[in-house]
């Protein structure tokens, strides 16, 4: 059976198998579930001091749904087997039997030895790809604080909502129908568009325009970078991910929540997803935005 897996937040919860939005939601047991919400969540440094203190910085104004610490990848390893704790991290993930890895920002109980390498030991992730135009983790500094955002919303979604499913489709289609939900804003949002979605003229400025029927800009990843730090109330941005599955997703400039996600299928016959954000895309985005939900 092929699995999917990535997203914005894009986030899965565990049990088989997974999904990203940016985000991923899985299938999960509630008893899982339940411990996370009493857990301390340890975030987890890695060895690069500007991701570091970007990390630092977000994890002290936006984590609030457990109790929140840092720590470095020793005092980790010592700290791993307690289930009293859960952690977060990034790190390479992969499904059992697939040999694609997913870069993301990963969320899991304690229990473990070490730091989870399975997509299916998961509680939640976040894919930090973009396309594969932000594949080093030093390039998401930008919206760090969002995909923390992402990954704490994803978690409180499935809370709320109660979505515990037997199989990852079935909680992939409600997490989507969720975030279709929240798409109305959009209708007075200007959409901004990293260009680099255009390089490979899959389609090009002018035709994105003419399906996408509210409004857009096509601008540079710092007119994004400073949208968000400014929590611009009338912008949001695409965020487009592609690992073992592919999420186009819309964030919220000015909360860094998900607004908009849409999972595409792979194709049936070569088992591939088309890797641009591509006519259909837009005039699915499109319909969406139009409706509200």
């Amino acid at each position: 059976m092929n699995t999917f897996s990535k997203l914005l937040l894009l986030v899965f919860f565990i049990t088989t198998l997974q999904l990203n939005a940016q985000f991923t939601p899985k299938t999960t047991g509630i008893s899982s579930f339940s411990r996370f919400f009493k857990s301390e969540t340890y975030f987890v440094l890695t060895k690069n001091d500007k991701i570091n203190k970007a990390l630092i910085e977000a994890v002290d104004s936006i984590w609030t749904i457990t109790k929140a610490k840092i720590i470095n990848t020793d005092t980790f390893e010592l700290m791993s087997r307690d289930r009293d704790k859960s952690f977060v991290y990034i790190k390479n993930l992969k499904q059992k039997g697939f040999g694609k890895p997913v870069k993301a920002l990963c969320l899991v109980n304690g229990g473990y030895d070490e730091m989870a390498t399975y997509i299916t030991n998961t509680l939640a992730y976040v894919s930090l790809d973009n396309e594969g135009y932000e594949a080093n983790e030093e390039e998401i500094i930008y919206r760090l604080g969002h995909l923390l955002v992402q990954l704490q919303d994803v978690v409180q979604i499935i809370k709320d909502e109660k979505i515990i499913e037997k199989t990852p489709e079935k909680v992939r289609d409600k997490m989507q129908k969720y975030y279709m939900g929240r798409c109305k804003p959009l209708q007075e949002k200007t959409l901004l568009v990293d260009k680099r979605y255009l390089n490979q003229k899959i389609i090009s400025q002018s035709e994105f325009e003419k399906s996408y029927k509210f409004d857009i800009e096509f601008v540079s990843k710092d007119v994004i970078a400073k949208a968000i730090k400014s929590k611009d109330a009338t912008a949001a941005y695409l965020v487009s991910a592609l690992n073992l599955y592919k999420i186009n997703s819309v964030a919220d400039c000015e909360t860094g929540k998900i607004i908009y996600v849409d999972f595409e299928e792979e194709n049936k016959v070569t088992y591939e997803f088309e890797r641009n954000f591509d006519l259909d895309d837009i005039l699915q985005l499109n319909g969406h935005v139009r409706i509200g939900k």
